[in-house]
């Protein structure tokens, strides 16, 4: 084209992207088709509903709302978490959907990793950062579902279970799991952290205030009864763990501003109080354990306090606390002339061993893969006529997965440990330290309280453990790039 002013001719334009250039595709159109599709698939879902199955207006109602609540989470993806962290000890009070394997927790952990992938798949991008963890949780998933499908495809003799039951079973633990990779890969900065941290606050001091009402009206101290749905060792796992978390904050003042702090100050205290309710002498031992690191690692002065309250139990403990600890030992005398162990422990104890023992001399059989998913019951009943379950996460894994399950486990934990350790080398910031501290302690009281117990894949144990894991790692990727940075 030429210039009439000055004559000259203008260079000509490639048309497309320039050299070595990949064109760069919007999804922004992607919502919109969504929404549209959905929007036709609700009509004809409706008009079915509404003609062919002639269900109740106000059902629909109810159907309706639920998918808006949905929808808004999905493309509110901050929300879903923090509703996940509210809903996870209170599950059995949640709103049940009628369909099977998915409660009220496994819809929020489905709408929570929508919230993540979606803006993913729109933006493109790494879908996860590399992390210590990642791959040691995808062996462990990868090691249950194989338990669960092997007794599928070779029914063993005398189960207790059908097929769908073993994969429903596996399914309502794998989203306590997979939460992790929701977590380090949404969360990106401080304050999204600083913001989770505070609704795990509220959320362990909501449940731990419920379970101490409920022990206020029920004039039986000795019910073990727990108002959120969970059995008593269970509870008192999960608020052993909530309570050294919150506690290792406390002892980190400056992680938060004031409202977080009178926050995390008041559900440390609660969880506290909480861990003695259920009379649960695992849940005593896992969280003594726990606070034992979490003061030692944050304050030598803490821990020399924590000594000093340890030592003077007998003082301050509540009686029915002091009546539970003591039910560890049996009086008797032709127990202590015979020798023998088991009738020395109180019955609950005695079976523990006598399991253990079962399930040792059964995986002596098939040492590397074991049983398969929910087998120790079965193995059990050959012996002594009565399905019991271990009552320990170690033996447990090994009567499912034999010696690779269990090397499974402990290399996941291992890496979550050492995760930790990690970040509390790294730490620059209050809240840094105050979380690599806080999971290292929740770390010692998981791993103690599954010694005589399976809590480590309850719903809102795991859950609660695994989004922690994922702020811990992501906490560590912003230390590294701030020390990066730095240099």
């Amino acid at each position: 084209m030429e210039d009439r002013n000055t004559g000259s001719r203008e260079p000509q334009r490639p048309s497309g992207p320039p050299p070595g250039e990949v064109p760069q595709y919007s999804y922004s159109w992607l919502p919109y088709v969504l929404c549209g599709l959905l929007a036709l698939v609700m009509a004809v879902v409706i008009t079915r509903l509404n003609y062919d199955y002639a269900q109740a207006p106000h059902r629909i109602v109810k159907i309706l709302l639920g998918l808006a609540f949905v929808g808004f989470t999905v493309l509110r993806p901050k929300l879903a978490l923090h509703l996940w962290i509210l809903a996870l000890p209170l599950t059995e009070w949640l709103p049940v959907t009628g369909i099977s394997g998915l409660n009220g927790a496994n819809l929020l952990f489905v709408v929570a990793l929508l919230g993540w992938l979606l803006p993913w798949f729109m933006s493109g991008g790494p879908l996860l950062p590399r992390t210590r963890i990642a791959f040691p949780l995808l062996a462990y998933i990868a090691v249950l579902l194989a338990s669960a499908i092997r007794p599928i495809l070779f029914p063993p003799e005398g189960s207790f279970y059908t097929p769908s039951e073993l994969l429903l079973g596996i399914w309502q633990r794998i989203p306590a799991l997979a939460i992790y990779f929701v977590t380090v890969g949404s969360v990106r900065t401080e304050g999204r952290t600083k913001a989770l941290l505070g609704t795990f606050a509220l959320s362990a001091g909501i449940a731990a205030t419920i379970a101490i009402r409920q022990f206020m009206v029920i004039p039986e101290a000795s019910s073990r009864r727990v108002g959120i749905g969970m059995n008593p060792n269970d509870f008192g796992a999960y608020v052993g763990m909530c309570a050294t978390l919150l506690i290792a904050f406390v002892l980190s003042s400056g992680a938060f501003g004031r409202a977080r702090r009178v926050l995390v100050w008041l559900g440390a205290a609660v969880a506290s109080v909480a861990v003695l309710l259920p009379k649960s002498r695992g849940a005593y031992v896992s969280f003594a354990g726990g606070l034992a690191a979490a003061t030692y690692l944050a304050s030598k002065k803490a821990f020399i306090v924590f000594l000093l309250v340890v030592i003077a139990s007998p003082l301050w403990a509540p009686g029915f606390v002091k009546e539970r600890v003591m039910e560890t030992e049996v009086e008797s005398m032709e127990a202590s002339l015979t020798g023998d162990v088991t009738d020395r422990l109180d019955p609950s104890a005695a079976v523990r061993i006598e399991i253990w023992g079962i399930v040792l001399r059964q995986v002596a059989r098939r040492p590397l893969l074991g049983y398969g998913f929910a087998s120790v019951p079965r193995l059990t009943v050959g012996e002594i006529g009565t399905p019991f379950s271990a009552h320990s996460l170690y033996f447990e894994t090994l009567g499912d997965s034999g010696l690779i399950g269990l090397a499974a486990l402990v290399w996941l934990l291992v890496a979550c440990v050492r995760s930790g350790l990690d970040l509390m080398r790294r730490a620059t910031t209050p809240l840094s330290r105050g979380l690599s501290v806080g999971f290292i302690a929740a770390s010692v009281v998981l791993l103690l309280a599954n010694v005589f117990g399976q809590r480590f894949l309850h719903r809102a144990i795991a859950g609660s453990y695994f989004l922690l894991a994922g702020l811990v790692d992501r906490s560590r990727i912003l230390e590294r790039r701030a020390a990066s940075a730095e240099d």
